[in-house]
């Protein structure tokens, strides 16, 4: 279709505002620094500086304490339960489906990013936890409000911030390490870590994780009958097996026009039964997902000690296949054998530098994502693709004012076009016309450091999420496409403390955050006729909550750790559910963790608490899940030889405990952990 003058010239006015965006206030992406690609390898992360870097002054970030890792029958999921704000929601079991959800943010609100790049898929739905093992993992940040420009002002309910091992330790030649754990629900894990230092800035490592758990349990069944005990009795949990391979592969490259140049692959192979509901179980029904994702990074600095100019670019790509087979119609949805193929990547190109008093940071991101649907059962099966391209501009300018106080304002800017393609010899008409918009974010936070280790911080957000492809031109399955969809908004105020200082021979960290949030054009699925539903900007939400934080740690390994949130999160989208919490959230939430490491041994004792948690948009009691104490126990002894012996019991009690959708988890389950370190 012709476009006349008309339709060019506001555009290039748009494209001129990008421009002046990106000269006057720009900004770097966290990630992509200007220092060197670190080549030492940690296995224990954790990162606590006496006071924050001017980077990270004013943003709200919880660094999780990776040091427990070690010996543990743990995935992302369980990190992240010891973080104040954090809502874990689970199907139970190592290498079972998992999402987050921050601050009663729905679980695909949250921005999740590894090693930079986006996790969150165009299609849409929430990221797997599953699918990053905690064995690849360095470093977690999780940002419970709105995430810093540094990630790109993108997540209206917050962002994770995961960074995967470096290669090589500093030490030329090889190294080795490996792990093997077994026990409860049949389950079997084998990780193992080879690295190697190359000379000239130069190294190599691969890791890999393999699981094999049946997932098999037993607990107490409501025969789906919530309201009444009549009914209730014990049910075998079947069809939960996981079968996953992971594997995770980096090279740092030397450098390349004075600056390192860095490469990393990461894979999954993964086959998981779907078990289906208590009163709909599923003994047939599962997915398999073959994923594949490459980054390259190169970062250089320059420009003196008054400029500090850096400069970094990275590359993305990703191709997934996913299939859902469940040829009996066991889930509810008809007989299914779909395929669904998704690939995409991006380009990113970032600056920092100072500029007389201003730091300034700047970033430009240009990505394009596209999934393509085929159904083996139906005539037609190729069901057409979907396709999303984006041009992000992030700018911030940070400047210090009054009393010591530092200012930082970042704006973010997008361009997004959705538009659907159809099968091959276009026998499938598209659900709707292509889709184009812009989009704007923007922070502002301030921050000051005052004596005694005391830092005082303040920020307020404007954030958006866009719906993702498959609620705007879903034409099959249980959704019907919306492209009339508004993206959803936020506003979020945050104000805290931290404070850091020695008690007696130890440390002591206190963290303090209150905050506030009002969302508006919140997407609900509503029932259109039998089986199908269909998306509509139709609620609002608002919260408000208190998060803390206590550690003190002593000499010798001793450390107590507690920390959970107070909140109220309520729907505000009138009628008869206004008023009532919002479904899956819980508005108190805790933990505490004791560590030991006297001699050779290591000692870990944690509770984790979740407070009751509403399951419909009426709050019913009777359907409310109640609330629930998990206490988690290990034991490790260091053998000597590099080797390392541990046992962990986790649910200690043996609590009945059930999750989303009412899914039941696990009780008591033991494992036995064996590791080996070359050289320790």
């Amino acid at each position: 279709m012709k476009r006349g003058p008309a339709r060019r010239r506001p555009l290039a006015r748009s494209l001129v505002g990008l421009a002046l965006l990106v000269r006057l206030c720009p900004v770097l992406a966290q990630g992509e620094p200007a220092s060197p690609v670190p080549t030492t390898m940690r296995e224990e992360v954790e990162v606590r500086a006496d006071a924050p870097s001017e980077e990270e002054a004013t943003d709200f970030g919880t660094e999780v304490d990776l040091g427990p890792v070690k010996g543990r029958a743990a995935d992302l999921q369980d990190l992240l339960r010891l973080v104040p704000g954090v809502r874990v929601t689970s199907y139970g079991g190592l290498g079972r489906y998992a999402t987050v959800s921050l601050r009663g943010s729905t679980a695909d609100q949250v921005a999740i990013y590894v090693d930079g790049v986006l996790q969150n898929p165009s299609l849409g739905g929430a990221v797997d936890l599953s699918g990053i093992p905690a064995s690849q993992v360095s470093s977690i940040r999780v940002y419970q409000g709105a995430p810093p420009a540094a990630l790109g002002l993108e997540g209206m309910g917050g962002a994770i911030d995961i960074r995967t091992l470096a290669s090589g330790d500093g030490k030329v030649g090889p190294r080795l390490q490996g792990d093997a754990l077994a026990g409860s629900l049949d389950t079997r894990r084998a990780t193992g870590r080879w690295s190697t230092d190359l000379g000239a800035s130069r190294s190599l490592s691969l890791g890999f994780e393999a699981l094999d758990s049946e997932g098999a349990f037993t607990f107490l069944s409501d025969n789906g009958t919530a309201q009444t005990t009549a009914d209730d009795g014990p049910r075998r949990r079947l069809n939960n097996r996981v079968q996953a391979r992971h594997g995770l592969a980096r090279l740092e490259a030397g450098t390349l026009a004075r600056g390192p140049l860095a490469f990393s692959l990461r894979w999954l192979d993964r086959q998981r039964g779907q078990p289906g509901t208590e009163s709909l179980p599923a003994l047939g029904a599962r997915t398999d997902e073959r994923h594949w994702d490459f980054s390259a990074l190169w970062s250089r600095s320059g420009g003196g000690p008054e400029r500090n100019d850096a400069w970094s670019a990275a590359l993305d790509w990703r191709s997934y296949r996913d299939w859902l087979l469940d040829r009996e119609g066991e889930l509810g949805f008809g007989a299914r054998q779909q395929l669904t193929r998704t690939s995409g990547g991006g380009l990113r190109l970032a600056w920092r530098g100072r500029r007389g008093a201003h730091r300034l940071l700047s970033r430009i991101e240009l990505r394009s994502e596209r999934a393509r649907v085929r159904e083996a059962l139906l005539e037609l099966s190729d069901r057409g693709g979907l396709r999303r391209r984006t041009l992000s501009l992030v700018g911030e300018d940070a400047l210090v004012v009054g009393r010591g106080w530092l200012l930082t304002v970042a704006g973010r800017l997008e361009r997004r076009r959705d538009d659907f393609s159809s099968p091959d010899g276009d026998l499938l008409p598209p659900p709707a016309a292509d889709l184009a918009r812009w989009e704007w974010g923007g922070r502002l936070a301030a921050a000051r450091e005052l004596p005694g280790g005391l830092v005082l911080r303040g920020a307020l957000a404007r954030t958006v999420h866009v719906p993702g492809l498959d609620v705007l031109f879903g034409d099959q399955g249980a959704v019907l496409g919306n492209p009339a969809l508004q993206p959803e908004r936020a506003l979020e105020a945050e104000f805290g403390g931290a404070l850091r200082r020695r008690v007696g021979r130890g440390r002591g960290e206190l963290e303090l955050t209150g905050w506030a949030r009002r969302s508006e054009d919140l997407i609900v699925l509503l029932p259109i006729s039998f089986g199908r539903v269909r998306a509509q900007n139709l609620d609002r939400a608002a919260g408000v909550g208190l998060e803390g934080r206590l550690r003190l740690s002593w000499s010798g390994g001793w450390s107590l750790e507690a920390g959970g949130s107070l909140s109220r999160l309520r729907d505000r989208g009138g009628g008869i559910f206004d008023g009532r919490r919002l479904v899956s959230r819980a508005d108190r939430q805790g933990y505490l963790a004791l560590r030991a490491r006297p001699g050779r041994w290591e000692i870990d004792y944690e509770v984790s608490y979740l407070g009751p948690v509403a399951t419909d948009r009426l709050d019913t009691p009777s359907l409310r899940l109640p609330s629930r104490a998990l206490h988690d126990l290990r034991l490790g002894r260091r053998l000597g030889r590099g080797l390392t012996l541990h046992v962990e019991v986790r649910n200690l009690l043996d609590s009945a405990v059930r999750d989303v959708a009412r899914f039941p988890l696990p009780g008591r389950t033991a494992y036995l952990h064996l590791g080996w370190k070359e050289g320790r």
